[in-house]
């Protein structure tokens, strides 16, 4: 079944007006190639790796060679090193997991750095004036609207930009 989803699939354009049968198709097409990435393999295992230590208990040493380089000197004998039976980790992460339980449902994270707020102002403006060009001359809003995130008003135009908006862009 590997052989349908191949790979070096081009990502769909997640900006474009109609999303289609195609479109999803196609969406999901690139999303199953990429689970079959190496890269995406490795941050899998990795994933495994983290959980089990953070698990504790008998799932924290899930490799043999861990085991042995930890316990285990150059002649083969035991160290007497003991395993932690506290999971020191556990707690800093269920602190987290408990604030973003408590986080509300429309809470909005924002960047702080000048940076990346010039950077979005700059942009936004941009927007702004395509917007304006698009309502002030109605021939060229089709052409503006398939090349610019431009709905057919201002508020739509902001709303979809601070949705999509990434540092970079």
């Amino acid at each position: 079944m590997s052989y349908m989803f191949s790979q070096n699939r081009v990502r769909p354009n997640k900006l474009t007006r109609i999303k289609d049968k195609t479109y999803h198709r196609d969406y999901a097409k690139y999303v199953l190639s990429s689970m079959s990435n190496f890269l995406y393999r490795q941050f899998i295992n990795k994933c495994i790796v983290n959980w089990s230590f953070f698990r504790g208990q008998d799932g924290q040493w899930i490799f043999d060679e861990d085991v042995e380089a930890f316990f285990l000197d150059e002649s083969g004998d035991i160290r007497n090193r003991l395993k932690w039976t506290k999971n020191v980790i556990k707690p800093m992460v269920q602190q987290y997991i408990g604030n973003a339980i408590r986080l509300a449902f429309d809470a909005k994270a924002t960047c702080i750095s000048d940076f990346v707020i010039n950077k979005r102002e700059e942009e936004i403006k941009k927007l702004r004036v395509l917007q304006k060009i698009a309502d002030d001359f109605p021939f060229f809003k089709d052409i503006i609207q398939e090349n610019a995130p431009v709905a057919d008003d201002p508020v739509t135009t902001e709303e979809l930009f601070y949705n999509t908006f990434r540092r970079g862009i």
